[in-house]
């Protein structure tokens, strides 16, 4: 009974409800919508698919008609401006969808609407007799704890059904698995973006000032402390680097950065206790952000040194803007008289807002970076032109340098982040061509100057067309397909899961690769070995896509296989022409007896 009176107490009741749904009929139609996409289709909606798309949009539209709702709420906007608001917004998403391919971009936008929800009733002036920064802090206690009221509220809601599948799948008949997956969506996209908004206040007058105890108790007593206790260990770690006269870059940042955003979301969120009586109260609200400035800018000159050597990546200017955003907010509370917690949000909204789209975008500041370290060192030493170029006279540490940068911009980024004076040379799109283009073979992520080979290994990828969709076979002349519906990935250097596999009651086979060999074996049969090394030698320099999978037949009177590779990959090593095989995707048809 206790069980159930502390749900009915954590669950809205249905009026509750649908005074919400009267109250946000828009962002409620784009939540349901939402729902149903993700119900209906799962994981066939992706960002690269109309499903997908019009997810995101919905998840956009249920947020920027939330925020527009609060506007017109807090500030009187009369509807015509609040329709041309609406179309302003979706207007400005539709042209980020369409000209940036960079999916995050939704989300600063999704963030910037977050942080606009805080200080949307504060953006005119206050009509209360109320100080504005309890109210601010009221308001956003409350939303806050909405939304994590939201969250737990969704997971009740999903482990009683779960557990009322399980009892029904135990004792009468089994529930579909995916079952499970839908009721996590209604929960998740449906329920809890209801039960959230049924949270929010309708304006600052109805705002409830009475203040948690449990949470200004915990502020009080732990986080307080705790952060004060966190800035006395930078300040004695910065005297540790000043006397050994040792600046370790990439920890200070971190380490700064944590502790100083900590102290800040402690700051405001324990503004109540200003007004407490109290030394260590006093001290904390009184010399805070004075004590942040040295540790921030020990973070900015750790960030600076760090760009300096190895240029920007995505984390690295987001360690940027988090720097920016606690100096200036820090900076604001020290030297402003009015200091109102509504600031903070505001700068970081400003933040979001110009690096949201255009050129100072995270992806774009990385790419534009690290393309002029990777063309600093190919210009320097004429890579890209065979006849000036000397392969011979470029370090280990550069040929090191130019792979990292290679690897991180295929992978980090995607394949057009490469400066396309290396991208229109290439044969394929892939790393080993692009080392090709240079002269230069890859250097391993963790290679040390004397690793043998480790300068002249060039690695090698052999492919075919064919996919995954496109592996029905016919078992026509055998009686074994494995695996019936996918490829085996076989390592050389590593355990494989399909080393060893049952095929039937009379069949259990192993395979293994050796040199450039395949092996399969079975007890009581003769081994099968299948040599690739003309495979390899016919297609290693033309890298040749074929229509099919390279095809090889073995057997002998106890067991008949067809091997059909579908990707080879591996290195070759440029001193000595030799080749390892790395691992190889393939399938295999067998037959049992004579052949």
């Amino acid at each position: 009974m206790y069980a159930l009176w502390m749900i009915s107490k954590l669950i809205p009741s249905s009026t509750v409800l649908k005074q919400t749904i009267e109250r946000f009929p828009l962002p409620a139609l784009f939540s349901a919508i939402a729902f149903l996409i993700v119900f209906l289709f799962g994981g066939d909606a992706d960002d690269k698919n109309v499903l997908g798309q019009a997810f995101l949009f919905c998840i956009f539209g249920f947020f920027f008609t939330v925020l527009t709702k609060l506007v017109r709420e807090n500030i009187g906007l009369p509807k015509n401006k609040h329709i041309l608001l609406l179309l302003s917004g979706f207007g400005f998403y539709a042209f980020v969808v369409t000209f940036n391919d960079d999916i995050s971009q939704i989300f600063y936008l999704i963030a910037i609407i977050l942080l606009a929800f805080m200080v949307v009733p504060f953006l005119q002036k206050n009509p209360l007799k109320t100080p504005e920064n309890d109210l601010f802090w009221s308001y956003n206690n409350s939303f806050w704890l909405g939304i994590i009221g939201a969250f737990f509220a969704s997971v009740v809601l999903f482990a009683g059904i779960s557990l009322a599948f399980i009892g029904i799948t135990f004792l009468l008949f089994k529930i579909p698995p995916d079952l499970y997956f839908r009721v996590w969506m209604f929960a998740a996209f449906l329920f809890a973006p209801l039960y959230a908004l049924s949270t929010i206040p309708k304006s600052i007058s109805s705002i409830d000032l009475r203040l948690e105890r449990s949470c200004l108790f915990i502020a009080k007593w732990v986080l307080i402390p705790l952060t004060l206790l966190y800035i006395s260990i930078l300040y004695a770690y910065f005297a540790k680097i000043i006397l050994i006269w040792d600046f370790p870059s990439n920890r200070v940042a971190l380490i700064s950065g944590g502790f100083c955003f900590l102290a800040i979301i402690t700051y405001m969120a324990s503004w109540p206790l200003k007004s407490t009586q109290g030394k260590v109260l006093d001290f904390f609200y009184k010399n805070l952000f004075k004590m942040l400035l040295l540790p921030l800018g020990m973070m900015a000159f750790s960030l600076y040194l760090r760009i300096e050597d190895y240029g920007f990546t995505q984390q690295r200017y987001w360690g940027v803007i988090a720097c920016l955003w606690m100096v200036i907010t820090s900076l604001y509370f020290v030297f402003s008289k009015q200091k109102y917690l509504k600031v903070p949000p505001l700068i970081l909204i400003a933040l979001l807002i110009l690096i949201s789209v255009g050129p100072l975008t995270p992806s774009n500041v990385s790419v534009k970076s690290q393309n002029n370290r990777l063309m600093k060192i190919v210009d320097a030493h004429h890579l890209l032109d065979p006849d000036k170029r000397d392969v011979k006279s470029i370090t280990f540490e550069d040929n090191k340098e130019i792979s990292d940068l290679i690897r991180y911009l295929h992978h980090k980024e995607n394949t057009k982040a490469l400066p396309k004076e290396i991208r229109q040379r290439a044969k394929h799109q892939n790393i080993a061509s692009y080392h090709e283009v240079l002269g230069l073979s890859e250097v391993r992520r963790n290679a040390k100057k004397s690793d043998e080979h480790v300068s002249g290994r060039i690695p090698f990828h052999i492919n075919t067309r064919v996919y995954e969709q496109n592996l029905a076979l016919s078992l026509k002349g055998y009686d074994y397909l494995i695996p019936s519906n996918n490829n085996i990935t076989l390592h050389s250097h590593r355990e494989n899961s399909w080393a060893e596999k049952k095929v039937s009651a009379s069949l259990e086979m192993k395979m293994r690769i050796e040199g450039k060999s395949i092996i399969f074996s079975s007890y009581g049969r003769q081994d099968l070995v299948f040599d690739l090394s003309k495979i390899i030698a016919s297609n290693l320099d033309k890298n040749k896509n074929e229509e099919g999978p390279y095809t090889l037949v073995q057997g002998n009177s106890d067991w008949k296989v067809k091997l059909l590779i579908y990707n080879i990959s591996g290195n070759k090593w440029s001193d000595t022409n030799e080749t390892f095989i790395n691992y190889i995707r393939l399938r295999a048809l067998i037959k049992e007896g004579d052949y």
